[in-house]
């Protein structure tokens, strides 16, 4: 019997998170190939997130059971109908125009936008081909030489060497996963605030039926639905659309969990480095994101990478550039999410989302003793407990240990630090130059503590604040939310900071 979730990513920075946790499943894909004894990749069942499907040419394909939202013009090189169904005839069809005009006609086609050389040499490789032939023969005589994948997968890095996250995602996506907001073109439309997206009237109207249709066809393949994982770029205009998606994935698959993970590419404060419009931007739709979203799922994970590097000490990676901040992101909801995608484990969508069972969820995958190699799972898990026993809290935990590490795939950013191994473990000797990190061990921790109220309480006090200013309520009038409305928010924010109490079980 199948344990399928599906997976719902809206906005941008949600989808360049999607599309590192996509690359992360496409390498799980290829470590299962290997024959070998006892091989870890295979306790990860692939085929929760994932479905089996055939090409119109009859070809099997295996993508994402994915449903993602977007601007107009933010798919950089590939269609809105991906690559893998492509049909001649269909799009044909629809570049002939509208053939009931009569009158004359100007047609102005902007020229396409090419797709990155990373995923341009990805395509070439997986078809055989070669540009530089002679590179390659001597990458592959001198491991210092990197090869055009590697070289073009650095570029990467470079300042400006990603503009979409097309450009590094190598899944291939299924034709009813991609959709688009009409009108709403990606660094052309103000879009920065949670309510941007109220004035799109029918246009949104006739998207977000799109989405669930989109939403019902992954459904009726699923033969035994668990529930839905969501990554939101909820300090956007997608916040407010985001709320209006899951209050119908709430009316209609009511009984099924969703886990939901608003994804900030900053961890940063509304400081001096914003205008006063933006900060004050910011806080609104702050507040509105906790009020509003956390009332529409089960599970509630506002996501962003720390503030100076503070508790990933073995990572350095550039402040404000989304390639990096949200691979750091995709590795953090990749391990939190393993429990309901274990091969034949206990753990479940509803399980790490319920209220009623538990208050924190431990996961810990790829234990390693340092340069001993990887650590017995029994090992881990009693080095764990003790570590767990000295914090002396006492809570319901839901704790989970996999032998297979994070796997670090091809074009994951160069975001180590030269003393970390190629197996993610640091040391005191510098990885080799041309050496990069294969996988790394993780440990994620969700918790509902009382640690969250204060943070709770400061954003109930600075949305207050900032709603009761003339330019606070111009902005939250146009976003369409009236007095009484507001009081409904701010009645839910005091109740989510007591939710916090202690004694009060809030995941």
């Amino acid at each position: 019997m199948g344990r399928e979730v599906i997976t719902l990513q809206l906005g941008g920075f949600a989808n360049y998170v999607g599309a590192h946790f996509w690359n992360f499943q496409d390498e799980l894909l290829g470590l299962q190939e290997r024959e070998e004894p006892r091989n870890p990749a295979n306790q990860i069942d692939l085929s929760t997130v994932y479905r089996a499907g055939e090409t119109l040419q009859g070809d099997a394909t295996y993508t994402p059971r994915l449903v993602l939202l977007d601007q107009k013009g933010s798919l950089g090189g590939i269609g809105a109908r991906g690559t893998l169904y492509l049909d001649a005839g269909v799009e044909a069809a629809a570049q002939a125009g509208i053939t009931t005009w009569g009158g004359r006609a100007e047609v102005h086609r902007s020229h396409p936008v090419p797709r990155s050389r990373f995923m341009q040499q990805l395509e070439e490789e997986a078809e055989g081909e070669e540009i530089e032939p002679e590179r390659d023969a001597a990458s592959a005589l001198d491991p210092a030489l990197p090869s055009l994948l590697d070289t073009a997968a650095q570029e990467l890095d470079a300042a400006g060497g990603v503009s979409y996250f097309t450009d590094f995602l190598k899944a291939h996506l299924h034709p009813r996963s991609i959709h688009q907001l009409e009108g709403v073109w990606a660094g052309v439309t103000e879009f920065g605030g949670w309510g941007d997206g109220s004035g799109l009237g029918g246009s949104w109207q006739e998207t977000r039926e799109g989405l669930g249709e989109a939403v019902r066809f992954f459904a009726e393949e699923c033969d035994s639905l668990q529930g839905f994982q969501c990554l939101i770029d909820d300090l956007s205009g997608f916040g407010q659309l985001a709320a209006d998606a899951l209050q119908e994935l709430r009316d209609e698959y009511g009984t099924r969990p969703v886990l939901l993970f608003a994804v900030r590419p900053s961890a940063a404060v509304p400081d001096a480095s914003l205008s006063p419009a933006e900060a004050r931007r910011h806080v609104l739709s702050n507040g509105l994101s906790h009020a509003v979203l956390s009332q529409r799922c089960d599970s509630y994970v506002a996501l962003a990478p720390p503030r100076l590097h503070d508790g990933l000490h073995a990572l350095r990676w550039q402040e404000g550039n989304l390639f990096h901040a949200s691979a750091i992101l995709a590795a953090a909801v990749d391990s939190a999410t393993l429990p309901y995608r274990l091969d034949g484990g206990l753990g479940s969508a509803g399980g790490l989302v319920a209220r009623e069972t538990y208050v924190e969820s431990l996961v810990l995958r790829g234990p390693q003793q340092g340069d001993k190699g990887a650590m017995p799972l029994s090992a881990a898990a009693s080095a764990l407990d003790a570590a767990l026993v000295r914090e002396a809290i006492r809570c319901v935990r839901q704790r989970t240990l996999s032998s297979q590490p994070l796997p670090i795939p091809l074009p994951y950013p160069h975001i180590f630090r030269p003393e970390v191994s190629v197996f993610g473990v640091p040391g005191r000797t510098l990885r080799p130059a041309a050496a990069s990190v294969t996988s790394c061990p993780t440990l994620t921790r969700l918790a509902g503590t009382a640690a969250f109220k204060p943070a709770v309480q400061v954003l109930m006090r600075d949305f207050r604040r900032t709603a009761g200013t003339a330019q606070g309520q111009a902005a939250l009038d146009g976003w369409g939310y009236s007095r009484e409305e507001l009081v409904e928010i701010h009645e839910q924010l005091a109740h989510l900071a007591a939710a916090y109490d202690e004694g009060v079980e809030a995941f």
